[in-house]
């Protein structure tokens, strides 16, 4: 019994993980969709198109700046992501090491 309770909780557990790792990725994809329009002027489907190409957000991320690099456009995305990265993983250890208040 108390094999089959650990058993589901280490499942769900595993499955918070697996969603908190797939939020942080589509979180990241969105956060760089809106820079790349705001001061690029990027459509999603031109985004899509090099997350295609590229396959990897950190390419995508480098070809953006090489973008703005160009164009004389101050565009400090790769510190912008690593910043909401920052906040997804506080809320994630936050929400992960949540325990509920003792009654003494």
């Amino acid at each position: 019994m108390i094999y089959v309770i650990a058993r589901v909780l280490w499942i769900e557990i595993t499955m918070l993980i697996n969603n908190l790792s797939c939020s942080f990725s589509l979180q990241t994809r969105r956060y760089i969709g809106r820079m790349a329009f705001v001061a690029l002027g990027t459509t999603r489907n031109e985004l899509d198109k090099m997350y295609d190409e590229l396959g990897d957000s950190e390419k995508v991320i480098s070809a953006l700046q090489g973008q703005a690099a160009e164009a004389n456009i101050d565009f400090p995305l790769q510190e912008g992501v690593d910043s909401v990265l920052y906040e997804l993983r506080s809320a994630a250890k936050a929400y992960t090491e949540w325990q509920p208040s003792t009654v003494c």
